[in-house]
């Protein structure tokens, strides 16, 4: 008799945090008890060079509920999909190496998703900051703020659609894949994956990729996790050669983002747009790495790759129709010509 496979799968991606690791374990592990056989936690170190890979292994053992895999250096992105690979669970979440999962979370989940026809649960999240003193991270949602204020009640159900062209519209449509719980052969069936490529933001694709196919999803209001500021983090980093990988990484958010409106054109009309004016709003991120970011020896060829399938009249589209739509237009579209003629 073949074993039955958990309920939840919860993947880790995790690359030089041994020092944060067993925090992240710890609020897995309260999650229920050892070895219970509804849940399991797939710790995929990527490539560490510190000792992550030997904390994560010890830290781990004895407990059935952990599975440790490794491979080698190739971003959080492709390490997720590695644990989608390997993931057995009936739904599948995230969480970050350096980050906390609340009590009780992987319970509400479950009672969530028997909503009926629901593929997708999305929760809330709150933010404390690693001083790195030894003050130990938050093990409860006590002391925490939700950071989504404006989430459907607790129970709601929608077509994810309609959210996100809501949420674009907001201009606040949240991305982070640790918020959210995917049913695994709902994502199998779509081949819904994270870019193969070491790129910023990566959540944003996967994001948009499901709420492209449209799935029936479920809301909550409780805190899920407690995300890791690191005030020294590589994302806000000055470094120019940071700022070079992120316009880079907006580029290949863009691209994807037209490509699924493209897609929608005739089936959702509306998901398209809405997927266009979200598209719109990251090229100001691009736009910024360009400008401000990336070091001045780098713009011309950043410019000149500037997504070249992303047309003038998609892009026009998407931008909202009055003085500051135009303004940006005029900015960026200037901003490319100046670094492109050097």
């Amino acid at each position: 008799m073949s074993e039955a496979s958990p309920l939840i799968s919860v993947i880790v991606p995790a690359f030089n945090v041994e020092r944060e690791l067993p925090e992240s374990v710890a609020s897995l592990a309260r999650q229920s008890e050892p070895g219970d056989p509804r849940f399991e936690f797939i710790i995929m170190d990527d490539g560490s060079r510190d000792g992550t890979l030997e904390a994560a292994k010890r830290l781990t053992s004895g407990d059935p509920r952990f599975r440790v895999l490794h491979q080698r250096n190739r971003g959080c992105g492709p390490a997720r999909n590695t644990g989608l690979d390997a993931a057995r669970g009936k739904w599948v979440g995230f969480l970050d190496g350096d980050d906390i999962m609340m009590p009780g979370t992987l319970e509400k989940v479950l009672r969530l998703a028997e909503a009926p026809g629901v593929d997708w649960v999305f929760g809330n999240y709150a933010e404390f900051v690693d001083r790195m003193d030894g003050t130990p991270a938050p093990e409860g949602p006590a002391g925490l703020s939700p950071k989504i204020t404006d989430l459907p009640e607790t129970g709601a159900v929608m077509d994810s659609a309609r959210w996100m062209e809501e949420s674009v519209v907001r201009a606040h449509w949240v991305h982070y894949c640790w918020i959210q719980f995917a049913r695994r052969d709902f994502v199998e069936r779509e081949g819904i994956r994270f870019p193969p490529r070491n790129v910023f933001h990566q959540d944003i694709l996967w994001t948009a990729e499901l709420a492209a196919r449209n799935p029936r999803m479920v809301f909550s209001r409780d805190l899920f996790v407690a995300y890791r500021v690191w005030p020294n983090s590589t994302s806000n980093s000055k470094k120019p050669r940071v700022g070079k990988r992120q316009a880079y990484s907006y580029m290949h958010i863009i691209r994807g983002i037209v490509r699924l409106s493209r897609r929608l054109k005739d089936k959702d009309p509306e998901a398209s747009r809405a997927l266009l004016r979200h598209a719109a709003y990251e090229s100001r991120h691009f736009l910024g790495a360009l400008r401000h970011r990336a070091a001045e020896a780098d713009r011309p060829m950043i410019a000149r790759t500037w997504c070249p399938d992303y047309s003038v009249g998609e892009f026009l589209s998407g931008l909202p129709k009055n003085a500051a739509g135009i303004a940006f237009a005029l900015k960026l579209w200037g901003s490319l010509g100046k670094y492109r003629s050097k």
